[in-house]
């Protein structure tokens, strides 16, 4: 749409819309081969990720989502939706990370027992990155962490965790954990 392309591999490939009649939406695919590294980079410094499809650890300049590797320009914008009682997000240690939660929901909290039933969404421990998340005008945002884990898990004094609403502030985010920790901490 509107000439925007992405690079893959190497190779610059133009985005699709699809419209979405029921949901009167446009949407934009883009299908990879089943590769184990990926090179994206957008003109609008913007990928969308849908978190059901696997656990986000965003790196500085690459970033994992379930077993696949990409890489991506600094000052890209993460935007986040889908649902997940599986996967997490991770910002890794001394990364700064530009995050929008467009109607994201995780909830590690009903994993009883379960070793992996840990953060919904964390910082790595002691990092001196910024991250800044935007909570989206018109979406609801739940991030629900197991025993012992925020919400948002922070642990350290270095860095910065900001969060604010959207343009009109109309966005919710409920942060909390399952029992024994904070909503944001």
């Amino acid at each position: 749409p509107n000439g925007k392309m992405v690079f893959v591999n190497g190779n610059l490939y133009p985005l699709v819309d699809h419209s979405d009649a029921e949901a009167d939406e446009t949407n934009l695919y883009l299908w990879l081969p089943k590769t184990d590294f990926a090179t994206l980079g957008t003109v609008g410094e913007e990928i969308y990720i849908d978190i059901s499809y696997g656990s986000l650890v965003i790196y500085e300049n690459t970033f994992k989502l379930g077993d696949h590797v990409f890489s991506y320009v600094n000052g890209t914008e993460f935007i986040l939706s889908g649902s997940t009682d599986k996967y997490n997000v991770t910002v890794a240690k001394d990364v700064d990370a530009n995050i929008a939660l467009n109607g994201v929901t995780i909830d590690r909290s009903s994993q009883i027992n379960d070793p992996n039933a840990d953060y919904a969404f964390a910082l790595e421990d002691n990092s001196t990155g910024t991250v800044k998340i935007v909570i989206v005008d018109g979406t609801t945002n739940n991030l629900t962490s197991g025993s012992g884990f925020a919400g948002i898990q922070k642990n350290g004094l270095g860095g910065n965790l900001m969060i604010w609403g959207d343009t009109k502030g109309t966005g919710v985010l409920n942060a909390k954990s399952s029992f024994n920790g904070a909503g944001i901490g």
